[in-house]
């Protein structure tokens, strides 16, 4: 099966933007828990940053995952078609 390059592109601009929706919603959490930080823990504790980093950046690999078991459920739809009409 040939990807053509339109949609190939159209694969890098959702990728892209889904990079960009992820360091705006990653730097958007970090600025709420500061202010959570600033607001309920005066005493100097500080909520992790590193477990709600680590939990975003795994947003776009489940958005990719998804796509990717769609594009395998396609593939199979048509190979299904294929061999029905070749029967």
């Amino acid at each position: 099966m040939t990807i053509g390059s339109n949609n190939l592109s159209a694969m890098i601009t959702s990728q892209t933007q889904i990079a960009n929706l992820n360091n705006d919603m990653n730097n958007a959490i970090i600025q709420n828990v500061e202010a959570l930080n600033e607001a309920s823990a005066p005493n100097g504790t500080n909520l992790s940053t590193d477990f709600l980093n680590s939990y975003v950046a795994q947003i776009p690999e489940v958005i990719s995952y998804e796509a990717n078991a769609e594009g395998i459920k396609t593939k199979d739809a048509v190979l299904d078609t294929l061999l029905d009409i070749k029967a």
